[in-house]
């Protein structure tokens, strides 16, 4: 079946988006950071909040299991990290145990 019915209109929010998505990240960046203008109370609840998130995550973080270390220690961008994800390609290519041996 074709679809016939005409698409909806781009709204000017969703052409704000689609031309954001567009946009080079780092000017992007720079110029809405630019826009942000806090006083200091407001700055204080963005600290007290920021600390209290970080020791949050820390305390809950769970122990790292041996392939999440591996992931952290050598960036898979990293010539390491490409060649532990080919031996990880490899080691489930092997059918059994023995043959792994």
């Amino acid at each position: 079946m074709i679809y016939t019915q005409p698409l909806s209109p781009v709204t000017p929010l969703r052409a704000a988006i689609n031309q954001a998505c567009l946009a080079d990240e780092d000017a992007l960046l720079s110029t809405l950071l630019a826009s942000l203008h806090f006083d200091d109370e407001q700055l204080q609840r963005i600290e007290n909040l920021a600390r209290t998130l970080v020791v949050e995550v820390r305390q809950n973080s769970k122990p790292t299991s041996v392939i999440g270390a591996l992931l952290r220690e050598y960036d898979l961008s990293s010539q390491e990290g490409v060649m532990l994800m080919r031996l990880a390609k490899v080691l489930l290519r092997i059918p059994d145990s023995a043959t792994a041996e």
